[in-house]
Order: C-alpha cells, then sequence, then structure tokens
C-alpha cells in the first residue's frame, strides 16, 4: 500500500440561482446543496456545514455572478464546508476523456473532495483514495470538474456547479509520513517541467484523517488568496476585453472615413468615441483599485511571520493581472473625439449653406448633445 496521500487542489464552488427576485436563507442554500448532490450517483459519506449563527439571509433583487464568467461566486455562505466522495470507474473516466489514457493517472477510482470557503473566498481539494504510487492528482481535479459539470446539468436545480481556473492548481500534493514535529508539516517541493510536487511530510504517530484536515485549514488560507487574486484577474480580464471590442467596433466606423454629409455615422463616431475614453479612464481607475487591494491581502498573509506553504505561488500570481494599453486607447479615441466635432461641424456649415439655417441649427443641437 502506498503511504503518501495524493491529492488535487481546484477552485470549485456550488452557485445559487432562481429567477429574480428571490430571498432565502443560508440553510435553504445547504438544503438544496445536498439534495442536488443526493442525486448523483455513487456519492456517499456527504456532509455539508457552515456557521449558521452568523449567517444572514439572501434577498436577490437581480441576476447574481457566475464564477466563471464573472469572477465572482454567490452566495457567500460563513464557515461553509462541503464534503463528499464518488466512486468513478475507469469506463467512465476513458467516457469523459477519450483521448488520453484510460486512467489519466488518477490510479484510483475513489475520490474525496473538500470544499472549503475562508477569508478570501473558496478552493477545493480532491485527494485519490488508495491511488498508487504513479498518481498524478492533478489529473483528479480536471476529472472532477468535467464529472461534476456533467452530471449537474442533468440536475433541474437552483444550484449550479461553478468552477474557477487554474483547476488544476499548478502543483501536484502530497502528504506523507516521515516528519518528526508534533505539530505542523516540512515542505519539499520537487521541480518539475510541468506541475511541481509538493509533498508534506507530518509526524507518523498522528492520524492521517487528523493530519489532513490540519493541512486542508492551512492550506485553504492561502489558496483561498490566490484564487481571489485570480478572481480579480476575471474581472480585469472581462472588463479589459470589453474595451478592446469597443475600439475594435469604433475602427471599423473610423475607417474608412464617413463621407463629409454622412452626419449620422458622424455622430455615432463622436458618440462612441465619447464613450471609449470613459470606459478606458474607468478601467485605469479599476486596475489601479485592484492591484492596491491585491498588494495590501498579500502583504497581510506574508508579514506576520505565519508559517505558509504557497507564498511563491501567491505572489507570482499578485505580480501577473491581466494589463491593456488603456493609455494608447485613450489617445486614440480623444483625437477621434476632436477629429469628429471638427468634422461634423464643417458638416453643420455645408448644410446650413445648402439646405438653410434651420437645418444648420439642427445639426449644432444635436453635435451640443453629443458633446
Amino acid at each position: 500500500m502506498n503511504p503518501n496521500h495524493a491529492f488535487g487542489v481546484g477552485c470549485f464552488y456550488f452557485g445559487y440561482h432562481k429567477e429574480a427576485p428571490y430571498e432565502f436563507s443560508a440553510s435553504d442554500y445547504v438544503g438544496d446543496v445536498k439534495k442536488a448532490l443526493s442525486s448523483l450517483p455513487s456519492l456517499s459519506e456527504m456532509n455539508v456545514s457552515f456557521f449558521e449563527e452568523l449567517s444572514e439571509p439572501f434577498k436577490v433583487a437581480d441576476d447574481m455572478p457566475h464564477l466563471r464568467d464573472d469572477g465572482d461566486y454567490f452566495p457567500q455562505v460563513m464557515g461553509l464546508e462541503i464534503t463528499f466522495t464518488l466512486f468513478i470507474p475507469f469506463r467512465v473516466q476513458s467516457e469523459l476523456f477519450p483521448n488520453e489514457p484510460a486512467e489519466m493517472r488518477t490510479t484510483t477510482e475513489t475520490f474525496r473532495v473538500t470544499v472549503k470557503d475562508s477569508f478570501h473566498g473558496p478552493s477545493s481539494f480532491v485527494e485519490c483514495i488508495g491511488a498508487t504510487s504513479e498518481c498524478s492528482p492533478s489529473d483528479s481535479v480536471r476529472l472532477l470538474r468535467v464529472y461534476l459539470e456533467r452530471e449537474f446539468k442533468k440536475l433541474t436545480s437552483p444550484v449550479s456547479f461553478e468552477f474557477l481556473g487554474p483547476s488544476p492548481f499548478h502543483a501536484n500534493f502530497f502528504l506523507r509520513p516521515g516528519g518528526n514535529a508534533e505539530s505542523g508539516f516540512a515542505l519539499e517541493e520537487t521541480k518539475h517541467r510541468g506541475y511541481n510536487d509538493l509533498t508534506f511530510e507530518y509526524n507518523e504517530k498522528r492520524s492521517v484523517d487528523e493530519v489532513l484536515d490540519e493541512l486542508f485549514d492551512e492550506l485553504s488560507d492561502e489558496l483561498g488568496l490566490f484564487y481571489e487574486i485570480q478572481r480579480r484577474a476575471v474581472r480585469l480580464m472581462r472588463d479589459g476585453d470589453r474595451l478592446t471590442a469597443n475600439w475594435q467596433a469604433l475602427q471599423s466606423i473610423v475607417n474608412p472615413s464617413p463621407g463629409l454629409l454622412d452626419v449620422r455615422s458622424r455622430l455615432r463616431i463622436h458618440r462612441d468615441a465619447q464613450a471609449l475614453v470613459s470606459d478606458a479612464y474607468t478601467l485605469q481607475a479599476q486596475y489601479a483599485v485592484e492591484e492596491q487591494q491585491v498588494q495590501r491581502d498579500v502583504a497581510s498573509t506574508y508579514e506576520k511571520g505565519a508559517t505558509t506553504y504557497l507564498e511563491g505561488y501567491v505572489c507570482d500570481r499578485s505580480e501577473k493581472l491581466p494589463v491593456y494599453p488603456v493609455e494608447s486607447i485613450i489617445k486614440w479615441a480623444e483625437h477621434v473625439v476632436g477629429s469628429s466635432l471638427k468634422q461634423t461641424e464643417i458638416a453643420a456649415v455645408v448644410f446650413s449653406a445648402i439646405g438653410g439655417g434651420i437645418v444648420g441649427s439642427f445639426l449644432t443641437s444635436l453635435l451640443s448633445r453629443g458633446g
């Protein structure tokens, strides 16, 4: 029997969405999560807990965010912890990943899933029960992600399975006996071209279940921060991609330039360019706020002197927030605003000469409102 315990890490969550407006309690949410999970085939040993005494009722007036798409998660239930065991036969694993080896290097059919919500947000652990020494636990996270996504699509439930990349976290985790300390862990990191191995040693006199619970608790704080930074990055990417798309759309109108007397197109260019300038400044401010908050969160986590294990991964992620050429877009859009204003003024003069002062006055009025 392999003395090492292999587990992978990701960011899974169970969202809750109904037609707004609606109200619900944390107990309602937990009850529906249990009901949804209980309907999955080969699921056992489920437990869902939360801080019931600290949970306020939820009142929802509009659509709430989805973890993968919106960079945020809902509902935020204090102290939420969900655990369950799934049996996924190798045959099913092969069906889910037909172009990969039958066992995907999970080397097991039994998986213990733990979803924990920490101060900064949720993270999840997938333990490979009875896996061999050839196990790649990050494969188990990929497997559970695809399996749960498929199974939840079959359900009619307000509960949705959601996840945030990178899932799996870019490392394989192992727990093995061998440490001498009465508590805590000794970490050994083995670098690979792909995912590194992070091996935690513990005093073999201690219970493995107790040790795993303790390790998950310690790691969840850092992982919660890692995925919080990732959620901020998703929000920046969503807004940055939208800004870029709007810039490209405006370019398609500006080039080639509309005719001098095509006043409708010129007014549209003027309005869209103004909106682009406003959106670009908003994104610029948003980036500054997100970057500052990330720096504060990282500092508050790693300046306390407490034992931590994933500082390198968290700091690396914090230094790679998505950056967009906002300054260049602002300069280009401001140039378009000025140019379109001047061209429309010329068109107004031409129309005034051709059609009289009434048309010219009308265009001038439109222009002043657009500016």
